[in-house]
């Protein structure tokens, strides 16, 4: 953080300026006008002290309370994944992510939770004035057509609408992907290991196939939303089951 004193009585450049930090000199000088300060972690308070000596005598002080706040953004896609994937979904094309807020911020030594504060939401310079309000400390929004980055913005305020903290997020959609796995007829759907590129059928007569989408927007694989158009060496077929699986 950095800090700046003026005067419009004082001429600053000639006068010797010293400033204090929770009490301790930091920096003295003529002209001595900026301080970097790195504030303590959030919650910490920190007194800036700053005196100005002209060189006729005139004297100025001012000092300042500084308690940094912050607030962080955690994204959370709504897309589909199979049994036992260990990551979370990825935002891909047109998806849904829901973006939650989670603040840290200390008021008169006292931790503030997010029902106490108001969240103002913007998303590509677009102020979302319908999810302004108290305790609105999440959105969820959609992708967009033309595919473009989503860029994010949260600002956290106080009962008086003062930003006590802000943060930004640009959001980069993805692809989403087709992995087949075996439909093993003794051990089921084989989700330790994808069916990539060949296959070797070696004594076995037929082979279930099973096509699981990766990160679709979509909470059931076989929904009503959800299309299968299979082929066979470019040959189009239609499953005798479920339009997800297929027999070889």
């Amino acid at each position: 953080m950095h800090f700046i004193v003026f005067s419009l009585s004082i001429n600053i450049n000639s006068a010797k300026i010293t400033w204090y930090v929770d009490g301790v000199v930091k920096k003295q000088g003529l002209g001595q006008k900026t301080l970097a300060l790195q504030t303590k972690i959030s919650g910490g308070s920190t007194i800036v002290r700053v005196t100005v000596e002209a060189e006729n005598g005139k004297m100025g002080e001012i000092s300042r309370t500084i308690t940094p706040n912050g607030v962080d953004i955690v994204v959370e896609p709504a897309g589909y994944v199979p049994p036992f994937y260990k990551g979370k979904p990825i935002f891909v094309r047109q998806g849904t992510i829901k973006i939650v807020a989670i603040p840290d911020v200390v008021i008169a030594g006292k931790r503030v939770g997010s029902k106490n504060l108001t969240f103002k939401w913007t998303k590509d310079d677009v102020v979302l004035s319908s999810d302004i309000g108290m305790g609105n400390d999440s959105i969820t929004v959609s992708g967009s057509v033309p595919i473009r980055d989503i860029d994010i913005r949260v600002q956290v305020l106080d009962s008086e609408e003062n930003i006590l903290a802000e943060n930004t997020k640009s959001i980069s959609p993805a692809d989403p992907k087709i992995l087949f796995y075996e439909n093993n007829s003794l051990y089921g759907v084989l989700f330790n290991r994808a069916l990539i590129e060949s296959y070797s059928l070696g004594g076995k007569e037929e082979l279930g196939v099973v096509a699981k989408p990766y990160f679709f927007d979509t909470s059931d694989q076989a929904g009503s939303g959800m299309d299968y158009i299979w082929s066979v060496n470019e040959n189009p077929v239609n499953p005798s089951g479920k339009k997800n699986e297929l027999i070889l």
